[in-house]
């Protein structure tokens, strides 16, 4: 098989992102609505998949690489499961996506990838290409976990999720997150001081990979 240029590749990733991502599409219909699901478009092959490695944000003119696990249903924890024994190589292709991994307690973020069958080995044809990424809860409702609680003086603080919105779960183990107080003009304060079981919101930044408080209730 010829090898493509890497111009072409790009060029022929928009169609076949296109055609990937309607048939992801059309599988959340088919689960939320019970719509007749759809017949993958021939000859893709599909991986969902969670981040090991961070994804930076990249475009068409410098697609970014990074590395994921498979994700397989289990029915002992009735959710994905990846399995870590073995890594794929996935692009970012679309130039609008980024997200990043995680600590071990915690998820990366999932999507999905398609495999190109029209890329030779030689050319990048041994990756994966993004279609589809998921997203850490946009926003937190957390308690302060800890005994003495935290000051302005404090960059960060120990949390456990109380709920979440607009994305997936966190801290699914519920081993607790550690968030970031938001810095105020003067070097070194904070805007927020709490005590311990004081509850709070957060909001989650994808680019900077971290939870910040957006408010916290008066402390005593």
């Amino acid at each position: 098989m010829p090898q493509d240029s890497y111009q072409t590749i790009s060029t022929k990733a928009g169609d076949r992102i296109a055609a990937a991502t309607h048939w992801v599409e059309a599988q959340r219909r088919f689960l939320v609505q019970g719509e007749q699901p759809e017949t993958p478009p021939v000859p893709f092959i599909f991986l969902r998949f969670e981040l090991s490695t961070v994804l930076s944000p990249s475009s068409d003119d410098t697609p970014t690489t990074c590395n994921g696990y498979g994700l397989y249903w289990s029915d002992t924890e009735e959710d994905y499961a990846a399995d870590t024994s073995t890594e794929f190589k996935l692009i970012d292709l679309s130039g609008v996506r980024h997200g990043r991994a995680y600590a071990a307690s915690a998820r990366g973020g999932r999507g999905w990838a398609v495999k190109p069958h029209d890329v030779g080995i030689a050319a990048g044809g041994d990756r994966w290409e993004i279609i589809e990424l998921d997203w850490m809860a946009k926003v937190i409702e957390f308690s302060v976990d800890n005994a003495s609680g935290f000051d302005t003086s404090d960059e960060t603080v120990a949390v456990t999720v109380d709920s979440y919105d607009d994305g997936y779960d966190p801290d699914p183990g519920g081993d607790g997150l550690t968030i970031y107080n938001k810095l105020t003009s003067t070097a070194d304060t904070y805007l927020f001081k709490g005590d311990d079981d004081d509850k709070g919101i957060a909001r989650f930044y994808p680019k900077l990979g971290y939870y910040r408080i957006w408010q916290m209730e008066c402390p005593d």
